[in-house]
């Protein structure tokens, strides 16, 4: 951008600023000036009439060129276009910024000096009168004769008329490039606009693994029930993986819960079978008085000579606990059998010794 930037006073006082441009360039040069009053800044007058234009006078000729200029808090602006300011190479000294309020021109500035070059490859175009609002008046004329302008019939402007690359993005229709119009392997990715490729446009199984840049399917991605034993990779789901009491009964192998697997002291009685306890599941001792349920212990249960004198609680031997004939001479106290003892009829089999050692 070929841009100037300088003071001008409306008191017109002498500048010497130069605004250099070239005769077949382009991309515009921008004036941009600041506008004083006798050294005092100078703010444009507000109003919808009011309107500031950059006016010059081709070199060497009668003819001029206006553009409309904006302007704010003080400073107006202009890009002129070249192909009309610069229509005749030379020096001119009459470029000056006008202040209009509807069609009478309340200020101007100090002049300044544009300079325009030749340019080396083109001949110097003649200069024509140019003004923006003759250029606008006559577009709106032709508008409302369109029977005077120059048409070309429908359909006369065949492909081989147009010139290679003469077709521009500008001459082209919204939505002219149909689908038929592209050629096949023509959109490349540089064509695609970010988020261009939408669901709708991805064909059903068109996205492959390769496709699939690596940590791309997060959770949300992955649909209800997608995620079956194939698609796991053996040894993956971890214990962070398993959510609690997802390890149901169903899902252990027989014989898959060990003894390291079970914990000290969560085999409860409910979790033992009946009949599970076997003798050689018992540990010596384990089995105490509180483990024995009262009435427990048959005589099947205790082994012979098993029950000593000391096992046995005072008065525990009643008249059916004792074997006939099984209270022998030995087992009786001295002075145990009293006369109550004595049946009546005893004595008739007994003989004087016995009956002496009886009584003592």
């Amino acid at each position: 951008m070929n841009t100037f930037s300088f003071d001008l006073d409306i008191s017109k006082e002498v500048s010497h600023e130069v605004v250099v441009m070239r005769q077949g360039d382009h991309n515009g040069t921008t004036i941009q000036v600041k506008l004083y009053d006798h050294g005092t800044p100078y703010s444009v007058p507000s109003g919808t009439t009011v309107k500031v234009y950059f006016a010059m006078r081709l070199p060497g000729s009668r003819e001029y060129y206006r553009q409309q200029a904006t302007h704010s808090s003080g400073t107006v602006t202009v890009t002129v276009d070249e192909e009309y300011a610069a229509a005749v190479v030379g020096r001119t000294d009459d470029a000056y910024f006008e202040i209009h309020q509807g069609t009478t021109v309340i200020a101007s500035t100090a002049n300044f000096t544009v300079l325009v070059l030749g340019n080396a490859t083109h001949g110097a175009s003649a200069g024509q009168r140019y003004d923006d609002e003759i250029v606008a008046a006559v577009e709106e004329w032709l508008e409302a004769h369109p029977e005077k302008t120059t048409t070309v019939q429908d359909d006369s402007i065949t492909a081989a008329k147009l010139k290679s690359n003469s077709v521009t993005t500008e001459k082209m229709v919204d939505g002219a490039v149909t689908t038929a119009k592209l050629e096949g392997g023509s959109v490349t990715t540089a064509k695609l606009a970010d988020e261009s490729v939408t669901t709708a446009k991805v064909d059903d199984g068109a996205i492959t693994t390769a496709k699939i840049a690596d940590d791309s399917v997060t959770h949300a991605k992955m649909a209800d029930d997608s995620v079956g034993t194939n698609e796991i990779i053996d040894g993956n789901v971890t214990t962070a993986k398993l959510a609690e009491l997802s390890v149901t009964e169903g899902k252990l192998a027989i014989g898959s819960v060990t003894t390291d697997k079970i914990g000290t002291g969560v085999v409860t009685t409910a979790k033992l079978g009946d009949m599970s306890v076997t003798t050689n599941k018992l540990d010596d001792g384990a089995v105490t008085t509180d483990k024995v349920g009262n009435g427990s212990v048959t005589s099947s249960k205790l082994a012979d000579d098993s029950v000593t004198h000391a096992k046995m609680a005072d008065d525990s031997v009643g008249t059916d606990e004792l074997i006939v004939g099984s209270v022998t001479t030995a087992k009786l106290a001295n002075g145990s059998v009293t006369s109550a003892k004595i049946g009546s009829d005893v004595f008739s089999i007994v003989s004087d010794s016995e009956i002496l050692a009886l009584i003592g």
